[in-house]
């Protein structure tokens, strides 16, 4: 259950910089094409929670 409650939060996160990238883009590209990648990384560098848009 707190797994849940974690992922559901980092998934409301990364969506939360989705939104903010796209709404302060300066290039029409990334906002028309969402030409972009926002996602959570741990330490090493692997993704904890995104994906390749």
């Amino acid at each position: 259950m707190t797994r849940e409650i974690i992922r559901g939060a980092l998934r409301a996160a990364q969506a939360h910089m989705e939104a903010v990238i796209e709404r302060t883009a300066m290039s029409p590209f990334i906002r028309e094409k969402n030409d972009y990648f926002a996602g959570i990384l741990d330490a090493r560098g692997r993704v904890v929670c995104g994906t390749m848009v």
